[in-house]
């Protein structure tokens, strides 16, 4: 434990040290404010996860030490260590793990989606293991295999168990997580790409007075008479109770929605129901016409606050406080850009205080626009590029994406560092198995050929099982979490799959390859 604990000192402060480094490299060109500094929590947490891991896959290792008896000590003698899980260990390990997990999604931003995240990858893991230990009989029940070279590698496969499952579950992990943060990028490039660039407008213009409207409307209809234009009133205005309650004590700070009763509020109204907005529940205020102040809120806001139709929220407009009733919830699409507010008030009401308008235009090409006629004549507009804003997103999510292919590769090498470990701990095997070969007459160039077929047996499950479990963490990620389309993406399948066969044949080719070098006859003569 004391070696533990400075090992995980020095690797702390030495990242430190490393991503000091690569600051200005990698992290600057994120646009990340980022100086990496020594933070005793941070440390002390750092402290009791590495504690947690070694006591979690060190328990069956100090049994088994234990088991060791001194007579075996003193005969110099060695012996098969067997790994023999006690329904105590397992119930220790399980409440570590516990310990473990708990505490890692307490910390997390998300500490529900982080906890169900764990729990996946955790099943696949177990998933992995089982299928290591049947694809050998599977394959030996469904083909009638008569090929020495064929039987050999799965005979190897067998004897070699253990490895065959530290292989299929790190690398089926790995592969998984690649695939599914590929997965995931792609879906969200894609997003951007054809629904906000085909649907989201160019610009927004805030700003514009009623009595400059209609010569703000011709002057872009003069820019480009294609364009796309929707205006609408706004106004702002703060949420002051719900229901005669103070928000404070209504609404956590950690709620998902405290940023609509957090600050001042853009409102606007509207006779018809938006385009890109859906009752979900109540009326629209056309069946139920009233010059009081009636509310239409976000579904989702809703939801979140615990509000019904017919609540009671007080809006603060121009310093003067106005109760408005809830007539409706509407399931507004946040994602395509578009014109949006989570309120919305009847026009019989909005209509009669001091407003101005607020403009979305899309023009059929954009590169040909020139807005100095506008500003010459309309000079207290403001504008937002959104197309800008979209770029700068794709462009940071590529570099996100960068970052989080970058960890899940440095997962996988790991994962072959291990396997070639493994490799070598079952060497002197290893070195009495390839002699078995040569006196058979299999000659260097077959039995790399044993491990090129031992290397596409292992592929092909992973493979095939990594792609469904990314798929189906990809589509809950995007459809779920992201709220967007999910798209599967073949070619990067392909290139994260092909990579991963490369470096799964040459670690397995690589690691071998040693062993074969070993003279034959010396070992006959047991030299």
């Amino acid at each position: 434990v004391i070696i533990l604990i400075i090992c995980t000192f020095l690797a702390y402060v030495f990242s430190l040290i490393i991503l000091s480094i690569y600051n200005p490299a990698f992290i600057k060109s994120l646009n990340i404010d980022f100086s990496p500094i020594f933070e005793l929590e941070e440390y002390i947490l750092l402290q009791v996860f590495s504690i947690l891991i070694f006591f979690i896959f060190g328990n069956p290792i100090l049994q088994i030490v234990d088991k060791i008896s001194v007579v075996d000590l003193f005969r110099n003698s060695s012996t098969n260590p067997i790994i023999y899980y006690s329904q105590k260990m397992l119930v220790k390990i399980f409440f570590l793990v516990c310990i473990f997990l708990g505490i890692f999604c307490y910390l997390n931003v998300k500490p529900i989606e982080t906890f169900f995240f764990f729990i996946f990858f955790i099943l696949i893991g177990f998933f992995f293991y089982f299928l290591s230990k049947i694809q050998i009989r599977i394959i030996k029940r469904i083909l009638n295999i008569k090929d020495i070279l064929i039987k050999v590698s799965l005979k190897n496969m067998q004897t070699f168990g253990n490895l065959n499952s530290i292989v299929t579950v790190t690398m089926g992990i790995g592969v998984t997580l690649l695939l599914f943060i590929g997965s995931l990028s792609h879906n969200i490039n894609t997003e951007l790409n054809n629904t906000l660039k085909t649907n989201a407008p160019d610009y927004f213009f805030v700003g514009i007075q009623e009595n400059e409207l209609y010569k703000f409307s011709k002057i872009i209809e003069s820019i480009d008479k294609n364009s796309i234009q929707r205006t609408v009133p706004m106004i702002s205005a703060r949420i002051e109770l719900i229901n005669n309650n103070e928000i404070d004590k209504l609404v956590a700070k950690n709620n998902n929605s405290y940023w609509f009763v957090n600050g001042e509020r853009r409102i606007s109204w509207s006779k018809k129901i938006p385009f890109n907005n859906t009752i979900t529940e109540g009326f629209w205020w056309k069946e139920i016409p009233s010059s009081d102040l009636l509310l239409s809120i976000d579904q989702k806001v809703g939801k979140d606050l615990g509000l019904k139709i017919g609540d009671k929220i007080t809006l603060n407009i121009y310093g003067k406080n106005i109760e408005g009733t809830i007539m409706n919830f509407r399931k507004v699409n946040y994602k395509d850009l578009n014109i949006n507010f989570a309120i919305l008030i009847n026009p019989e009401y909005g209509s009669k205080l001091p407003h101005e308008f607020l403009s979305s235009v899309k023009f059929k090409n954009k590169e040909e626009v020139n807005f100095v006629r506008l500003f010459d004549n309309l000079p207290n507009i403001t504008y937002i590029d959104l197309t800008e804003f979209v770029d700068k997103s794709q462009t940071f999510l590529r570099k996100l994406f960068l970052a989080g292919v970058s960890i899940s590769s440095l997962i996988v090498f790991i994962g072959l560092l291990v396997i070639s470990s493994a490799i070598n701990v079952v060497g002197k095997l290893k070195i009495y198995q390839n002699l078995v070969f040569k006196i058979l007459g299999l000659n260097k160039t077959k039995i790399f050929l044993v491990i090129i077929f031992e290397s596409v047996v292992i592929f092909i499950p992973i493979v095939i099982f990594s792609l469904f479990f990314s798929a189906i963490l990809s589509y809950l990620f995007a459809k779920y979490l992201f709220g967007i389309n999910w798209y599967f993406s073949l070619l990067t399948f392909l290139t994260i799959s092909s990579l991963f066969f490369i470096a799964l044949l040459f670690t397995f080719i690589f690691s071998n390859n040693k062993y074969l070098k070993i003279n034959t006859y010396a070992f006959i003569r047991n030299d």
